[in-house]
């Protein structure tokens, strides 16, 4: 099952979300085997999207539709048994669906379904002051998938984020050597 997102229109995430998933679709995997939970689910790639996976439209995310939100992806991971959750970009990004997306890990995790997060390139919005918030997020997840090379862009991103002012990019790296046990670079780009 998978997990998206975006309260704004975004097409990278996506596409890479549609490669990841036509992958396991030529590896065997049908349509009805992946679940795709998310609220926008109109135009490129979402067309694409609907026919490769189970698509689960979900209200969009608004206070008054969060237990219902919920309600929805417990449901159809009770249904459909899945092996695997993974999320998009969060726990590195995606910071305003941490709520829903930590109780939908805990219900994966109570049901012994493993935990990926999908993340673009090795980079993460999180201020110094809350990286405690971002281990915390990552103890939920069996691996973080990082779209890159071993090593090609960490130090690259490393040295830009100090422009960022948010964290200093001895830190930074400390992050991400923090949680080397559960970060697989697969080189995908």
């Amino acid at each position: 099952a998978f997990y998206y997102f975006n309260k704004n229109h975004d097409i990278g995430h996506a596409v890479r979300l549609s490669r990841i998933i036509s992958g396991l679709r030529a590896r065997g995997l049908k349509q009805d085997d992946i679940s795709l939970f998310c609220a926008r689910a109109a135009g490129y790639p979402f067309d694409d999207l609907r026919r490769l996976t189970r698509l689960v439209r979900l209200p969009p995310f608004k206070s008054r539709f969060l237990k219902k939100r919920q309600a929805i992806m417990r449901f159809e991971l009770e249904r459909s048994g899945p092996d695997f959750l993974i999320t998009e970009f969060f726990p590195f990004g995606r910071l305003e669906c941490s709520s829903e997306a930590r109780g939908l890990l805990s219900f994966a995790r109570e049901n012994k379904i493993k935990a990926a997060a999908s993340v673009p390139l090795p980079y993460f919005v999180h201020s110094c002051a809350r990286l405690g918030e971002l281990f915390d997020a990552a103890g939920f997840y069996d691996r973080i998938l990082v779209h890159c090379p071993p090593g090609a862009d960490l130090r690259y991103v490393a040295r830009r984020i100090g422009g960022e002012h948010r964290i200093a990019p001895a830190e930074f790296l400390r992050t991400f050597a923090r949680l080397k046990e559960k970060i697989f670079f697969t080189g995908y780009i």
